[in-house]
């Protein structure tokens, strides 16, 4: 629970801070500082960044490396490009991350992307880092489609940030790298170069960013489940001004529902896997016109239902210690006190989040002790009358 409290506590805090400021655009937070330099003794250090810092739901992202040398000297670094050869079996993904740059796993709001290879074939780059000087690969490059790891959908809106970086590094000024914090053998005995130092993005859409102008938030919650006992999950609306009302109105497009939540499961969390996307289990939805007027600094919950941790389609509950997922989506046409701000066309996700299934506890029942002497302190029959409770031994 309190990982799922931190997760929303954070993007609230900052929107808060930034609906106070008048500012049009949300702030994307910097990263902490990041103690690992993966080569301290050549002052190398590697980041993974973008092409830019907000993106639109959809829209391809590039992932490059940069390297900044602190030392008074220039370093070489040597890449290999992608050899099929090493690959023994080309089906599983974890044993074809072979190119100059591979993984990439993005961490959002409970939703999860993850984008996987990019190959280079020909013969081996080596690229001089001149001293006390940034420099872009431009040649380690992938793109991101947005697409989603777990349900291969599109991602949602929100902040994501790049957990890690492969990239395959063959020599460090000519030389086979040491074996740093941050470099480790790969699968067929080279070596490879986790890259874990990268900003944040944000990925938005028009009509998400024209309701924040206006205090308008949409969002939703999903908590886990601690011994077993259903979850609540909810849609709301969130009116982030501190003064005054507003009158939020949801129209209906097309055949789409206003409001969705849908709930898959069991989510297998292994990466770099060829895993299929879990089924649907649980889906609530509304498809009428919503309006509700919401006081300020307060939220209103427009869909909400109790799962009990049950597939809806066979009726078999998950088993414990497992995990479910939850998407929260909106769609339809908003106006905001009569405003027009604009239409999604199709169901937007806004929240998300991982719903671990519980642990089984045994409960044990201590029957209560007999009195003391073996009878009752009346001294007659020894039977007892069910429906009172049992007296307390006598002392």
């Amino acid at each position: 629970m309190a990982r799922k409290l931190l997760w929303w506590l954070v993007p609230m805090t900052a929107f808060t801070l930034w609906s106070c400021s008048g500012s049009r655009n949300i702030p994307v937070p910097e990263p902490p500082p990041f103690p690992v330099v993966e080569f301290p003794k050549q002052k190398l250090d590697f980041f993974a960044v973008t092409d830019k810092k907000v993106y639109m739901v959809g829209e391809p992202v590039t992932i490059t490396i940069k390297v900044r040398n602190d030392d008074s000297i220039p370093h070489s670094l040597t890449f290999e490009p992608f050899d099929p050869s090493k690959v023994p079996n080309p089906q599983k993904e974890h044993e074809k991350l072979r190119g100059f740059l591979s993984a990439c796993l993005f961490l959002g709001p409970g939703i999860r992307g993850f984008k996987g290879l990019s190959y280079t074939y020909g013969q081996d780059i080596t690229i001089l880092v001149p001293p006390k000087s940034e420099l872009t690969l431009d040649a380690l490059t992938i793109i991101w489609k947005q697409d989603e790891e777990v349900l291969k959908e599109i991602v949602g809106v929100g902040n994501y940030t790049i957990e890690s970086v492969f990239v395959r590094l063959l020599k460090l000024d000519g030389q086979t790298p040491p074996d740093e914090f941050a470099y480790r053998p790969d699968i067929d005995g080279g070596g490879g170069l986790y890259i874990y130092q990268s900003p944040p993005i944000r990925i938005t859409h028009p009509v998400v960013e024209a309701l924040e102008e206006k205090g308008i938030l949409l969002g939703g919650f999903a908590p886990d489940s601690l011994n077993r006992e259903p979850v609540p999950i909810f849609a709301a609306i969130w009116n982030l001004s501190k003064t005054m009302k507003r009158t939020v109105t949801i129209k209906p497009v097309s055949n789409m529902p206003s409001v969705r939540i849908r709930v898959f499961g069991p989510v297998d969390r292994r990466i770099g896997y060829f895993i299929p996307p879990p089924p649907m289990i649980a889906m609530r939805e509304r498809r009428d016109e919503i309006e509700v007027t919401i006081n300020p600094n307060r939220g209103y919950k427009v869909l909400e239902f109790l799962w009990d941790l049950r597939d809806e389609v066979t009726g078999q509950m998950l088993p414990p210690e497992q995990w479910a997922l939850a998407v929260i989506e909106f769609c339809g046409e908003f106006w905001v006190d009569g405003e027009r701000i604009g239409v999604i066309e199709e169901p937007l996700k806004v929240a998300g989040g991982d719903i671990y299934t519980g642990m089984e506890i045994e409960i044990i029942v201590i029957p209560p002790s007999p009195p003391l002497g073996g009878g009752s302190s009346s001294g007659g029959s020894n039977t007892t009358d069910p429906t009172k409770p049992p007296k307390p031994p006598e002392w």
